[in-house]
This record gives structure tokens, sequence and C-alpha cells, in this order.
């Protein structure tokens, strides 16, 4: 059965590839759980540390780091909408070249911006990410980027919305309590590195308050700094692309109903969920194609007590 399942991954990877345009290598961060790319900026030599992130509206620099800082031409400050925030940036012209694996991307615009707790140089965000049918396949380390005119599909994949709000992209989710079922709508956020974190909002409206089991709290830091509180949870049954997860130890917000996020979405998917599946994400028809992958039965690392 192995060596069936080691045939038929290989199988599949290799139909992406010989179709595939350009691919693009990422690793894990063991203690963020965030996917990692190397970039080259502006032909220099040496790579940067960049975050992929699908709940980023942009592609951002870390502004303490100074070499990359010094490879941009900043020009003036603009408003970004972000999934949790609107936020005031410095910005660069059109006029940047990233080069990730394969991949080079001229005519990038990048905002500066400053994180002092980040781990990484900078981050890759919806603005790059949109102009190519994007393949992510987490239990091989890769991405495959597309135009969108070449075929790339995944066997028994699921088809799902993607859903814009606040510069990022969303799609449907429901869990299931003892009586009854509630579906919302979650933001795709491969910049999180937990497995679900329900919105305040979600929360009262379905009143989960007493239907969660919960089993500690944790400390929380929005997209725009901001701190709030967590309780960690357990939820009965989550379904999401055709696939049910019983006992999902999550993360439930306490006073999240002013993050501008909640105006969109019911909560967070996060990485810790998404790396579980092969995803396609066609953003020009605005569809989602994801299939479990082999580590859909992986246990659940990434939740911390505080």
């Amino acid at each position: 059965m192995k060596q069936f399942l080691s045939i038929l991954f290989f199988a599949i990877t290799a139909s992406l590839v010989s179709f595939a345009r350009d691919i693009v290598p990422f690793t894990i961060n063991p203690s963020t759980n965030q996917m990692e790319v190397e970039v080259f900026v502006n032909n220099d030599t040496v790579p940067f540390n960049f975050v992929l992130d699908t709940g980023a509206s942009a592609v951002f620099a870390n502004s303490n780091s100074e070499r990359l800082v010094k490879l941009l031409n900043l020009c003036d400050t603009d408003t970004i909408e972000n999934a949790y925030s609107t936020t005031i940036a410095y910005k660069t012209p059109h006029d940047n070249q990233l080069m990730m694996g394969s991949l080079i991307c001229d005519s990038i615009q990048i905002y500066c911006d400053t994180d002092p707790n980040a781990q990484y140089d900078g981050i890759i965000g919806l603005s790059l990410l949109k102009n190519f049918k994007l393949g992510i396949l987490p239990s091989s380390g890769m991405m495959v980027f597309c135009n969108y005119e070449e075929p790339l599909r995944f066997p028994d994949s699921v088809e799902l919305p993607l859903i814009s709000g606040n510069g990022v992209l969303g799609t449907d989710m429901s869990i299931k309590s003892d009586t009854c079922t509630h579906s919302g709508i979650f933001m795709l956020d491969t910049g999180f590195g937990g497995t679900v974190n329900f919105s305040s909002k979600f929360i009262e409206r379905n009143g989960l308050s007493n239907k969660l089991k919960e089993f500690g709290n944790a400390a929380s830091t929005d997209g725009a700094g901001v701190s709030g509180e967590t309780l960690l949870v357990t939820v009965p049954r989550t379904f999401f692309a055709g696939e049910a997860l019983p006992l999902l130890p999550c993360q439930m917000d306490v006073n999240s109903s002013n993050s501008a996020y909640t105006n969109v979405f019911d909560g967070i998917i996060g990485y810790d969920i998404l790396k579980r599946f092969n995803m396609i994400f066609d953003f020009n028809n605005s569809k989602l194609y994801i299939a479990p992958n082999f580590d859909f039965f992986s246990p659940f690392t990434f939740i911390k007590h505080q």
C-alpha cells in the first residue's frame, strides 16, 4: 500500500511539473510554522528570507533588514488594506525584480514596514501571487507557478469558491456541534501557523461559547501588531474541503470584534490545516481546488498554551 501511495504521489507531482512554468521550493520555519522561500532581490547575489503569506495583500520588506532596504528605491507613503487592518507604509515604484527558485518576477512594487518580532526579511503576498495559477504541494515542499491558460489539476480534488475581502481571500468551512451545523467564510492564511481562529462575531452569532470545550488560553497578536486574548478550544467536528476533522484544537478570539477582517470573514484557516491539503489557487476564476495529501492525519502540533 505504501509503495502504491508513493508511486501515485510521484505520478501526480510529475504531471503537475510537466505543465508547470516555474517551480519554487519552500521550507517550514519550525518555530512559526510558516512557509519560507529564498528570494533574490534586484539582482543581489545573497538571498533573503521571505514568508509566503496568503493573508497579506502585497509584497512587504521588513525595514529591520537594512541590507534589503538599501536595495529598494523608497518613494513615498501609501495606505495599504490588509486582512486585519489598514496601515500606512513606505512604497517603492514598480521597478523591483524578485527571483524565487526558477521564477523571475519583474516590475514588482514592494512596501516597507516594520515588524520588530519578525523572523523574516519580507513577505510575498497576493499582489504577486495573483498573477499566476498557483499550486502548493506541502508534502513535497514546492510551489508550482503557471500561466492561467496552462492546465493544473489534482485527481479527485474538491472545488471551493475564493471570496475576496480586505485585500485577501477566504473560502467556506463549517463546524458541527451536538445540535446543529454552523457555516462561515474563513480567511485562507498561510502566514498564520495555527489551525483555525474563530472570530468573536462568529462565536456570538452561533452561540458557540458554551458548545466548545476550553482547555487553555493564549495571547495573540494580529497583523497590525495589536495584542489580544484567545481561548484554546476543541471543536467536536470541523468540515473543510469535504473532509471531517474531529476534535480539532482551535483558537477562539475574545476581543476580535473590531478587527477589520471580521467584516468579511468569520475566522482564519491557518497553515496547520492547509498543510494537510494540496491546493491550486485559480485566482483568475475565483476557485480553489483542494485535495488531502499524505500529511492529512499528522498530529496538530502548533497549539501553544500561555
